[in-house]
């Protein structure tokens, strides 16, 4: 349940960032634009998975988890990282 929750509070803040980034004004008709909706996504878990270290393999490259495979200490601190962010 717990998991749930955060993982569902992830998604809201990501997507209220998001929205908030997408919107402008052009010829003072508000728009949005959403084109750097994936590169914004993107730059938002690359941060996430180097604050939240799952740890290093035998070569040295970062192992990273998927929402889905993240603790509930885990997803706490992602919420923290990505509210700071936004």
């Amino acid at each position: 349940m717990v998991e749930r929750y955060l993982r569902k509070e992830i998604d809201s803040v990501i997507e209220s960032y998001l929205d908030k980034k997408a919107r402008t004004t052009i010829n003072d008709d508000p728009v949005m634009i959403k084109t750097m909706n994936m590169k914004r996504r993107s730059f938002i878990w690359r941060s996430v998975r180097l604050e939240v270290n799952s740890g290093r393999d035998e070569n040295g490259k970062l192992i990273t988890k998927h929402v889905e495979e993240m603790s509930i200490q885990e997803l706490e601190k992602t919420l923290e990282i990505i509210k700071r962010l936004s």
